[in-house]
């Protein structure tokens, strides 16, 4: 009985900080993919000259963490050749207030957006 209820608990955590991930591609930007370790992510733009290659969003659970929603980004931006990542939107997970003041159990998932990037000239 106490493995049933240990595999549920494992479950529920894991169903609760899942993130999911999607791509989207610029037509025409065909580049080889980079190393994931190498993309950065930028929270203001850059002074350095890029071109946009394509848009990264991530949406999780709002017991997610917002370091793993950025290693997701940063793996789909190596896929198609992304050099950094600039963040447009990141929203917060909120909870809904009755009009009684209780807390509801109404959440909004974790989401970032960046557009993908590629230096012009490569940074050594």
């Amino acid at each position: 009985m106490k493995t049933k209820i240990i595999v549920i608990i494992l479950s529920l955590l894991f169903f609760i900080s899942c993130i999911r991930c999607r791509i989207m591609k610029q037509p025409g930007m065909d580049f080889e993919p980079t190393d994931p370790v190498d993309v950065e992510i930028y929270y203001l733009e850059p002074e350095l000259e890029y071109i946009k290659i394509g848009i990264v969003e991530t949406s999780g659970a709002p017991l997610s963490s917002w370091k793993k929603a950025e290693r997701y980004m940063r793996v789909e931006a190596s896929k198609i050749g992304g050099h950094a990542v600039i963040l447009t939107k990141k929203d917060r997970p909120v909870s809904a207030i009755s009009q009684h003041g209780n807390v509801g159990a109404v959440q909004r998932a974790k989401n970032l957006t960046g557009i993908v990037i590629r230096w012009k000239q490569k940074i050594t």
